[in-house]
C-alpha cells in the first residue's frame, strides 16, 4: 500500500491537528528520565502494553516488529521479528492472557522496512512470539488500535472506513460491529484512532483529526452497539492517539500532535457527556507520545519521533538518519 494517496492519508493519520491556544496548566507530576528503558535503534514505536507478569511489549511502526522488555532488564529485545506473520507497520497491541495471545494491528502506508501487505489483525503466541493467525479486514481498511473485554471479545478501530470491527472467539474472522454516524470521517477523510473500554459496557474512541470530543458507544447486554454520542472536552484534543482506562469514568489519553508543539499526556474525568482534563505531562517531557500503558501507579509511555520519520516521503526514506535511539519512559500518576 504505497500509493501517493495512501501516503497522504498516513500524513493525516499522524499529523492531523488544529493548533489552539495552550490551556493554563497546574504543576505537572514528575517524569523521571532516569527511569527509562531502551528500545532497538530506528524502532519508531507506535504502541505499548504490559502483561500481569510485568513483561512490556512495544510495537514498531517503522520495522514491523514487536520488542519485549522483561522485568529487571534495561534494554528491550526483539520478540516478534520484522515481517513475521505479514506484519508491516505494527500498530495497536493487546495482551490476551486467557488465550495466550498477543494481538497486533498491522497496516501499511509505505513507511515500513517489512514487505508490503494488506492491513490485518495479527495473532501471536504470547509466550514465544510465534505466529498463530491473521485476520484480514473485510472490504479493506486500516487496523489501528484495539480493546479487549473480559469475555475475550476484541474491538478494533478502522482508520479508513468509519467502523468498529469485532472479533469473538467463535468467529472465523472479523465482523462489523458499528459503523457510520458519529464514526464518520473528519476533515482529513480519515476516521478512528484510539480505543478504550470502561468495563465491558462502554467504549471510548478518538478521531484521527483534532476534535474537542471523544466518541462514547454503549455495549448493550446482547453485545450490540448502542447509540453513539460525543463526550465534550473543554479544549481541542491534539490528535489523541492512545486511550487507556485508569478507573471508572477516567481515561489517560496521549496527544501525539506530530509536527506541532502541543503534545501531551492528560487524565480525563468523564461525567455524562462532558469531561474535565488534568494535565500529566506536556511536550517538554512527553514529545509525540503515541501511546502508553498503566502499570500500578505509573504510566509507561513512548516518544514516537514520528515528526522525524514523516519529514520524508516513502520515496525519500533512504535519506532517513540511522542509529536513532528510542526508549520507554516512566511517569508517576498523581
Amino acid at each position: 500500500m504505497t500509493s501517493p494517496r495512501l501516503s497522504l492519508l498516513l500524513a493525516a493519520v499522524l499529523t492531523a491537528a488544529t493548533v489552539t491556544a495552550a490551556p493554563a496548566v497546574t504543576p505537572l507530576p514528575q517524569t523521571d528520565l532516569a527511569r527509562q528503558w531502551g528500545l532497538p535503534d530506528d524502532f519508531y514505536p507506535e504502541s505499548i502494553t504490559a502483561d500481569s507478569r510485568g513483561n512490556v511489549y512495544v510495537s514498531s511502526f517503522r520495522q514491523g516488529a514487536v520488542a519485549r522488555l522483561l522485568p529487571g532488564q534495561q534494554q528491550a529485545q526483539v520478540f516478534i521479528p520484522s515481517g513475521s506473520n505479514g506484519l508491516v507497520s505494527a500498530q495497536g497491541l493487546v495482551v490476551d492472557e486467557a488465550r495466550n495471545t498477543l494481538w497486533v494491528c498491522s497496516g501499511d502506508f509505505g513507511y515500513s522496512t517489512a514487505a508490503p501487505a494488506a492491513s490485518a489483525l495479527k495473532r501471536f503466541d504470547l509466550q514465544t512470539g510465534a505466529p498463530m493467525a491473521s485476520y484480514p479486514l473485510p472490504g479493506g481498511g486500516y487496523c489501528n488500535d484495539m480493546a479487549l473485554d473480559s469475555k475475550g471479545t476484541l474491538y478494533i478501530t478502522d482508520s479508513i472506513q468509519p467502523r468498529i470491527l469485532r472479533w469473538r472467539s467463535h468467529s472465523a474472522g472479523l465482523e462489523v460491529w458499528a459503523q457510520g454516524g458519529a464514526l464518520a470521517a473528519g476533515r482529513s477523510g480519515l476516521t478512528l484512532n484510539g480505543i478504550a473500554l470502561d468495563g465491558d459496557d462502554t467504549l471510548y474512541l478518538s478521531k484521527v483529526d483534532a476534535e474537542n470530543y471523544l466518541v462514547q458507544i454503549p455495549v448493550n447486554a446482547d453485545g450490540t452497539a448502542g447509540q453513539a454520542r460525543q463526550v465534550q472536552f473543554p479544549r481541542t484534543l491534539q490528535r489523541v492517539d492512545g486511550l487507556r482506562r485508569l478507573a471508572h469514568g477516567q481515561l489517560v489519553f496521549f496527544e501525539n500532535d506530530v509536527g506541532g508543539t502541543q503534545s501531551a499526556i492528560s487524565l480525563a474525568r468523564i461525567t455524562g457527556e462532558t469531561a474535565t482534563v488534568q494535565p500529566l505531562a506536556d511536550a517538554r517531557t512527553a514529545p509525540t507520545p503515541s501511546s502508553g500503558t498503566i502499570v500500578g501507579k505509573r504510566v509507561y509511555y513512548l516518544n514516537s519521533k514520528f515528526s522525524q520519520l514523516l519529514a520524508y516521503t516513502p520515496q525519500q526514506l533512504h535519506q532517513l538518519p540511522v542509529g536513532v535511539s528510542f526508549s520507554v519512559q516512566v511517569m508517576d500518576l498523581p
